[in-house]
């Protein structure tokens, strides 16, 4: 062996350790997985020693090493005792001797405590001191949270509704991390401690060991090591070219995980997900879980896309859609075992019938469901020339207006000029079974609108059964702009359409219809498409339902005309 292939050898070797599948990472290469299984079998592996001479020690003359919680690729993980604050624990990471004249290895773990300094946020582990100690070792300090990791948790089936909320918080604490450009890279259940806050166990990231930060496109162009749990790991990241949706594919493949006990791709070795991955996971999840309907189904399948680009993010809006999907389903126990064990809809309804003809106690709630909406379920009139509450909506916000007069009308009236100094909505609340309905055969939403000053425009959002849906108009220099919203909370973005001033007194016609079997609606104004692909967004998602809406955007009032609108349930 060539002293050039050993340099190699040996500094693939501390990669492979870190990356926490040191056989997956090494591949086809013998010579590596010779060294590898030499390592395991010296003294210097990571299996606890029969005895560890700093148990007892002190470091910095004030924290007390206990006893060992963990060993990892990059150091060993202690408990320890303030003896200057009595009763206060704390976690000790030290860098394993090993690596102790490894300059790269010494840089990455002083970049986890760059990192861990940077975040501050209850769902990621904070740091309270890095350094060196006399002996030339590299520290870490950190809190000392009572606990049991999420894989520990796993070893039982998760309460439904307790998941959703785990997914949630979880999601907020990636989107923290990612708005400080920190992707962790390796989130697995092993990296989730579970700690008491309220009184209830909520989820703390932990092991920024092989965080990235700083721009994700930059770093991928130099990155040529795997690192990571590959199990959890998104297609591009396998590539070793992680980015912020990649920690967003980790996270659904946790949730999926939690709610089915079986891993979205199960492969029998890493060299096997990138052809699962790219087939994708099809009905896989309703087989698993018919019990938790399509609308989470069809999130953790975009989720673990195999293109980035098409993920929901941020993860913070894809994590709280997914726990209201999960949440809105997750309690109707005895139709979710009526799904399971039918396999077919004639099944279903033939055991519903038994239910209702036997049971009259529980079967309401099967037919309920399965029977066909009202003409006035399937059609939601807003009558432009009648106040909001007169037509069954709900004023939300700041909204108010003033009639338009048209003497041939019945009410007197054509339309409603609205104003407001920050934002209103009318609202009308779909039911479950209205949602349902909608998502599965379609729906077609119109109105009649004109900008003044500011947006006016209507909305459909549901919550967490499906993304929601907006589409405004505004007055421009050169026209009337009209946009599909696909984000709101970054600065307002969509897909746009310029259409020519209205002569006075004229109204644009605004459309959607929305199509189940591509999960997107083509929208139209004023006769002319915006778009045939539009699939909305994950932010602001309050359950208003079909609603008329009115902001200001660049001026401090806004006031506009909203006309006839109606909501139509297709099928």
């Amino acid at each position: 062996m060539t002293p050039e292939r050993w340099r190699y050898l040996t500094g693939r070797l501390g990669e492979a350790l870190e990356s926490g599948d040191p056989v997956g990472f090494a591949g086809g290469d013998g010579e590596l997985l010779e060294l590898i299984q030499a390592y395991r079998q010296s003294e210097n592996w990571l299996a606890p020693p029969t005895a560890d001479e700093r148990l007892g020690a002190t470091l910095l003359g004030r924290y007390q090493l206990l006893g060992t919680l963990g060993r990892g690729g990059a150091g060993v993980v202690y408990l320890a005792t303030d003896l200057q604050i009595p009763g206060r624990r704390i976690v000790v990471k030290l860098l394993h001797d090993f690596w102790g004249g490894q300059d790269w290895m010494r840089k990455k773990f002083r970049d986890e405590a760059a990192i861990l300094a940077k975040l501050d946020h209850p769902g990621i582990i904070s740091l309270l001191d890095a350094g060196e100690t006399e002996d030339g070792r590299l520290f870490l300090l950190m809190p000392y949270h009572e606990g049991r990791t999420l894989r520990d948790a796993m070893a039982q089936p998760i309460d439904t509704l307790l998941a959703a909320r785990w997914i949630r918080e979880a999601g907020e604490a990636i989107s923290h991390a990612h708005q400080h450009r920190i992707l962790h890279r390796d989130l697995k259940p092993e990296n989730v401690l579970l700690v008491k806050r309220n009184g209830a166990e909520s989820p703390m990231l932990l092991d920024f060991g092989i965080a990235q930060f700083g721009d994700p496109v930059t770093a991928s162009r130099t990155t040529t090591h795997l690192m990571g749990s590959a199990f959890y790991m998104a297609p591009e990241h396998l590539l070793g070219r992680p980015e912020p949706a990649s920690d967003l594919y980790s996270l659904a493949t946790i949730a999926w995980e939690m709610l089915t006990g079986r891993h979205p791709f199960e492969a029998d070795s890493p060299f096997a997900l990138p052809e699962l991955q790219r087939n994708g996971v099809g009905d896989a999840f309703f087989r698993l879980r018919p019990d938790l309907g399509l609308a989470a189904g069809r999130l953790l399948s975009r989720a673990l896309d195999v293109d980035p680009k098409r993920r929901p993010m941020p993860a913070e809006a894809f994590a709280s859609e997914l726990a209201d999907a999960i949440a809105a389903q997750g309690v109707d126990l005895r139709l979710a075992r009526l799904w399971a064990v039918r396999r077919t809809r004639r099944g279903v309804l033939a055991g519903g019938a038994l239910i209702l003809a036997g049971a009259a106690g529980g079967g309401w709630l099967l037919r309920d469901r399965l029977k066909p909406l009202t003409p006035e379920e399937r059609v939601i009139h807003y009558d432009g020339a009648r106040s909001v509450e007169a037509n069954g909506y709900r004023r939300m916000l700041d909204m108010y207006g003033e009639f338009l007069s048209e003497p041939g009308r019945p009410t007197g009236y054509r339309a409603c000029r609205f104003f407001s100094k920050t934002q209103g909505v009318a609202a009308y609340p779909l039911t479950g079974r209205q949602k349902r309905s909608a998502f599965r055969n379609g729906w077609r939403m119109r109105a009649l609108a004109r900008p003044e000053t500011g947006l006016v425009g209507v909305i459909l959002d549901t919550a967490g059964f499906a993304p929601r849906f907006d589409l405004s108009v505004e007055k421009v220099p050169n026209g009337i702009e009209v946009m599909a919203v696909t984000q709101i909370e970054r600065g307002l973005k969509g897909i746009t359409l310029l259409l020519d001033t209205p002569r006075d007194g004229q109204l644009v016609e605004l459309e959607m219809q929305y199509r189940p079997s591509s999960q997107s609606a083509v929208v139209r104004a004023g006769g002319q498409v915006v778009t045939d692909n539009y699939s909305g967004h994950l932010e602001y998602r309050q359950d208003v339902g079909p609603a008329l809406f009115i902001s200001i955007h660049r001026e401090a009032q806004a006031r506009g005309i909203l006309g006839d609108t109606q909501f139509e349930i297709l099928g």
